[in-house]
């Protein structure tokens, strides 16, 4: 019988989103030894040193428009692990701010890569495999990943 929460995730078809604010150091180093492919490290700010670890142990990372000005070693995270943050993408404090509202990330990383709308959908696609949770979505969000993969 699982004893904590990461032992809990390491046996469930779940993802994991890990708030690592503050404590970027000591979420990797918990993270260590658990499976990770299935965990995304919300709002990242970590080092250039934690976050090449966190890469290392298959994390994902839901980021938003102030991370990508913020936090330079974000620069070190493959473009397939990379997650729009929906739940509080408006952290300029924008007159029209609202949760889900993930323009601004996306034009950010528009200037990095081509199309990371179709790349954000094939990035939560591949996490919803690793975690065996596909069937799991709407029918609606199945098709649109079903659709974008390459």
């Amino acid at each position: 019988m699982p004893t904590t929460l990461l032992e809990a995730h390491d046996d469930a078809a779940c993802i994991a989103s890990v708030h690592s604010a503050g404590r970027t150091g000591q979420v990797v180093e918990m993270l260590e030894g658990h499976r990770c492919s299935t965990v995304v490290l919300h709002w990242w700010n970590g080092t250039t040193t934690q976050t090449r670890r966190a890469v290392d142990l298959g994390c994902y990372f839901s980021i938003n428009a102030r991370n990508l000005r913020t936090a330079p070693a974000l620069a070190l995270i493959p473009p397939e692990r990379l997650l729009p943050e929906t739940d509080h993408p408006y952290a300029d404090r924008a007159k029209d701010a609202q949760p889900g509202k993930v323009q601004g990330v996306e034009r950010a990383l528009a200037e990095q890569q081509q199309s990371f709308r179709i790349r954000a959908w094939q990035n939560f696609g591949q996490l919803m495999d690793n975690a065996g949770a596909m069937e799991r979505l709407p029918t609606k969000a199945q098709g649109i990943i079903f659709s974008v993969r390459q």
